[in-house]
């Protein structure tokens, strides 16, 4: 909070009011001595100063009678300033609008820090970018295919992919990683990440409206527009408030005064009901602590579409997950090595490797991954041939046996027979949801080699944290049953759906929603887009750089940390108990010196003290959230 204080106090017109404010209040003490300020040069000395300091609250509350707006928040706070006047309460008026307009420059304070996470990120895009034989040119010139130059020390203005270069990109202003990643020829670059060292020539691949950190700032723009149930409440209810709370402080004036009553004595406890009245506090807590929220969440690599997502967020109750690039990183590894003949593991992994070497099959690469991971050096081969769909041939120039074969069990038990004890071996190994590899050469088996998808070291905590807050997970995926079920059995998960098409998540999710249920889904974007768009809430992983994952659901993960699922469930329900606590004593505070008003206990001064006091502290207490951090939720 002491970096928010000091941008505030350095704010010249927040300081120029700040006096207005303090001096008011020390003159209003000042009567309380019983000093004399009713002559026509103080008269005129706060009519000068009110006009000044409260110019805007005046005019919009005077525009407001003009035209019949009573459910303006101004038009209290003017007929309050100008009911002072009447009494000849000038000091009161004084503080009335100095207060008021100080509340007004609190509010705009902490919508403007609240946005200051997607600010910073907008103010770390270059404007120009320099294009190879054009120079530096503005991002709206640039052209898709331009070869664009990024040294060290500069922020990229487009994305693309590296044509030429190599060095380390700090990517946290866009998926909240802290560890920079190294970047080589191929690789694909974002907007406005940053370039620690090296140096790159990247090919453009999408205009400056339609990188991804354009379409991030566009999207949370929309965001803050998008308004939360609570919010939109709050809205309507001030429309019926403000002039309700007109009647009521003219009936509290009028009916004392025809009885018999003193008129100065009622007419000053009618202007207390207007002042403590204007619902300040109470419309600025939503929207203040969701876009402090929403800025929280972007710190982390989270784009979340609108308010009411945070909402739901705090509500849900059931989570499904797509299995592959969710709760595993959708890349195969070797899990197991089994020797079955005269080589042992190592001559197998190395004669698979020299073979697969020349396959661009996600196995063969993990295979070939292995044996460098344990610095095998792939056999020496020839005469390769792929199988479509099955496996691959070729001929082994270290082996004693030539003529080698990799691939399924569909294709070995074409080429020869498998003994009882190996195919129960491959049974066991897939029912522990692993993909099986078998090497032989001629009529002799030499291996398997099984390999499953990598679970995230993260997950089995992160579903834990989910279920600690009473939400029941559950896995949706195309997968097989027993890949599936091996995953789930590992992550925790019970409820498992396994061999599903994209309509058959949706049509799950559908109905658990139908049954009342709020339903958060966790995919890719891509495959998954019908799911998340069919659930209460939709969460993408891994979205940067991919347009379909982010226009398909309600909040994207630009990375793939499983470990912000609980984090955001945790920041949704700290972002609405925030808006709750805030509401509740703002309906207590002035409930209070409203009965006060009501029965003539009350005064000017003590409602200007509640509403200002009270709107600063909504404001302040509603900016924790931006500096509320992830690991807050283990422990709430």
């Amino acid at each position: 909070m002491n970096t928010l204080t000091k941008s505030l106090t350095a704010d010249r017109k927040f300081q120029a009011l700040l006096i207005a404010a303090l001096a008011a209040i020390g003159i209003e003490i000042y009567s309380w001595t019983g000093a004399y300020l009713n002559s026509l040069w103080f008269a005129v000395s706060a009519g000068i100063f009110c006009a000044l300091v409260g110019f805007n609250v005046l005019k919009k509350g005077l525009t407001a009678i003009s035209k019949g707006r009573f459910s303006s928040i101004n038009l209290l706070v003017t007929v309050a300033a100008i009911g002072a006047f009447i009494l000849a309460e000038y000091q009161e008026a004084m503080v009335v609008i100095a207060l008021f307009a100080l509340g007004e420059k609190l509010e705009d304070f902490g919508i403007s820090s609240s946005k200051a996470a997607l600010k910073d990120l907008a103010e770390k895009t270059p404007k120009k970018v320099e294009i190879k034989d054009q120079g530096l040119i503005d991002l709206e010139l640039v052209k898709i295919s331009d070869l664009m130059i990024v040294k060290a020390g500069s922020y990229l203005g487009l994305d693309g992919v590296v044509e030429s270069g190599s060095g380390l990109i700090d990517e946290s202003s866009l998926t909240g990683e802290s560890l920079p990643r190294a970047i080589q020829q191929g690789d694909k670059v974002f907007s406005g990440t940053h370039l620690l060292n090296g140096y790159f020539e990247v090919r453009v691949t999408k205009l400056s409206k339609d990188s991804t950190i354009s379409r991030i700032l566009e999207l949370t723009a929309k965001a803050t527009g998008d308004k939360a149930d609570f919010q939109r409440f709050i809205e309507r209810f001030s429309k019926f408030y403000t002039p309700t709370v007109l009647i009521l402080a003219t009936l509290i004036f009028l009916v004392p005064v025809l009885l018999g009553q003193d008129w100065h004595k009622w007419l000053e406890q009618a202007l207390t009901i207007l002042v403590i009245s204007c619902p300040c506090a109470l419309v600025v807590s939503t929207p203040i602590s969701v876009f402090a929220a929403i800025g929280n969440a972007a710190s982390q690599g989270v784009l979340i579409k609108g308010g009411r997502y945070l909402e739901i967020l705090s509500q849900v109750n059931t989570i499904a997950m797509d299995k592959t690039r969710t709760i595993t990183f959708g890349r195969p590894a070797v899990t197991d090595v089994v020797s079955l003949g005269h080589m042992n593991q190592e001559e197998v992994l190395a004669c698979a490797a020299g073979i697969e070497a020349l396959s661009e099959h996600p196995l063969a690469l993990s295979i070939v991954n292995e044996a460098k991971k344990r610095n095998l050096s792939p056999h020496s081969v020839g005469q390769y041939q792929t199988i479509l769909g099955k496996g691959a041939q070729a001929e082994c120039y270290v082996c004693q046996n030539k003529e080698h074969f990799i691939g399924s069990r569909s294709l070995a038990i074409e080429k020869l027979p498998l003994p009882a004890g190996v195919e129960e071996r491959l049974e066991e190994l897939s029912h522990q949801g692993k993909t099986n590899v078998i090497l032989w050469a001629g009529q002799a088996l030499e291996g398997i080699i099984s390999l499953r998808d990598q679970i995230k070291p993260e997950a089995i905590m992160s579903i834990a944290q989910l279920k600690t807050f009473g939400i029941q997970a559950l896995m949706l995926t195309g997968d097989s049953k027993a890949a599936a079920n091996a995953v789930a059995i590992e992550v925790g998960i019970i409820d498992t759906h396994a061999e599903l098409l994209p309509e058959d998540k949706a049509r799950i999710i559908f109905r658990l929603v139908s049954e009342g249920r709020t339903v958060a889904m966790v995919g890719d974007g891509v495959n998954d887009a019908p799911a998340l768009a069919s659930a209460s809430v939709g969460i993408a992983m891994g979205a940067a750089g991919s347009d379909v994952a982010i226009e398909a659901a309600n909040i994207a993960l630009m990375n793939d940390r499983l470990e912000l699922l609980p984090y955001l469930v945790a920041l949704g329900k700290k972002t609405w108990s925030t808006i709750r606590f805030n509401a509740s004593l703002a309906i207590i505070v002035k409930v209070s010196v409203l009965l006060a008003a009501i029965f003539g206990y009350s005064s000017l001064t003590l409602a200007i003290v509640s509403d200002v006091g009270l709107l600063i502290f909504v404001v302040f207490f509603s900016l924790r959230l931006l500096h509320w951090k992830p690991t807050d939720s283990l422990k709430s």
